[in-house]
């Protein structure tokens, strides 16, 4: 048997890092855990967006000393 998840008015991602939200929330509603993870492969690596400097400089191998250098 499988189970098969049913989203009567489509899937929706809810996040908060405050604990009052999130314990009332949690009286009206049971949640799955889901982390949103976006990820880009280029040969053997993987590269996590959205693109900022820090990706830059590990794609190109270089270190750059400001975005309008990258």
């Amino acid at each position: 048997m499988h189970y098969i998840e049913v989203h009567k008015f489509g899937p929706h991602i809810f996040h908060t890092d405050d604990e009052w939200t999130w314990q009332f929330i949690n009286r009206f509603s049971q949640f799955n855990r889901y982390e949103h993870h976006v990820v880009a492969k280029h040969g053997k690596n993987k590269y996590f967006l959205p693109f900022n400097l820090m990706l830059l400089q590990q794609f190109f191998k270089k270190n750059f000393d400001s975005p309008f250098d990258a």
